[in-house]
């Protein structure tokens, strides 16, 4: 990972930290295949490395409200797929990788944010087979989730 990229990620994961207190964290500074917390094992979603979920619902759900939460926040991350997504044995996730994460005021911050949620939803549909059918939770809305922008201290 080149160092500015590196810095700007960690500096992401510092702000973020307020609201997700339980971040993955590779050995290297770098994106290893297995983070480790002293108290988890987080594997990355994508198929190489998670194959089946008890409870792919919950896993979608999370997932979504994250994504809302952090236009709460005010924050887009623009890469939001299975590779950028850390589950561990008991289903909580986490996310990583946020160098290209733009404010909820970015010019295309509607279209990064909606592109994130449809990629979810895709994902969780082709290997999960769930759906709105199967009780999955509907997309959320960008105009919703960024006019709830939190105030920080």
């Amino acid at each position: 990972m080149q160092p500015h990229r590196r810095f700007r990620s960690h500096s992401f994961c510092q702000s973020i930290g307020r609201f997700k207190s339980s971040r993955p964290v590779g050995e290297d500074g770098d994106k290893p295949d297995i983070y480790q917390t002293p108290t988890r094992r987080w594997l990355p979603l994508h198929p190489t490395q998670v194959r089946e979920l008890e409870n792919p619902d919950y896993v979608y759900e999370q997932v979504i409200r994250m994504l809302v939460r952090m236009a709460e926040y005010g924050l887009v991350h623009c890469d939001l797929n299975e590779f950028n997504l850390m589950v561990d044995e008991d289903e909580n996730v986490t996310m990583i990788d946020f160098p290209q994460m733009v404010s909820v005021s970015h010019v295309n911050a509607k279209m990064y944010f909606e592109r994130d949620a449809q990629c979810i939803r895709i994902y969780f549909a082709r290997k999960f087979g769930v759906s709105e059918e199967t009780g999955l939770m509907p997309l959320p809305v960008f105009e919703g989730a960024s006019a709830c922008l939190q105030t920080h201290p």
